[in-house]
């Protein structure tokens, strides 16, 4: 197994075992810390992953999944561009945690199809674009969680 695939492979074990989380479960104080770490090890792969073309195909479907469940305050505030002075925007871990697994479920199902390509260019492109910046403010939100617990 080359660098590339073993990379692809490991992120691809990893998604799954954060989308399995989040759809599975009703995040409460007792599994914060797992959703934690669930998200921190799928963001620390995702920078792993390497550059490819994407394949020649049409996005593959897969079954809707359970709706997050969640147990916790979900509005925090943020700062959206830490290097600009702006106000405040509201932040939802409800929101957070449904993009992120609708992100990387849309790669899985690329991926087990066969898509491997497609399924890398997705979750790289959105790693930079949109669920890698929900899983930093959700991590965020959520420590700010377990040390008020």
């Amino acid at each position: 197994m080359d660098m590339a695939t073993k990379e692809i492979t490991e992120f691809y074990e990893s998604a799954k075992k954060n989308c399995a989380f989040v759809s599975n479960n009703v995040i409460t104080n007792e599994n914060v810390e797992e959703l934690m770490y669930l998200m921190l090890d799928s963001f620390a792969k995702g920078l792993l992953l390497p550059d490819v073309e994407p394949d020649d195909n049409d996005p593959v479907k897969g079954e809707k999944p359970n709706p997050v469940r969640i147990e916790l305050p979900t509005t925090y505030w943020e700062i959206f561009d830490p290097f600009t002075e702006e106000e405040p925007i509201c932040g939802d871990l409800l929101d957070d945690l449904s993009d992120i697994r609708d992100d990387l479920l849309e790669g899985i199902c690329d991926y087990e199809a066969g898509f491997i390509n497609n399924a890398v260019f997705e979750w790289k492109l959105l790693h930079h674009a949109h669920w890698g910046n929900h899983a930093v403010a959700a991590v965020k939100a959520l420590q700010h969680l377990r040390n008020s617990i």
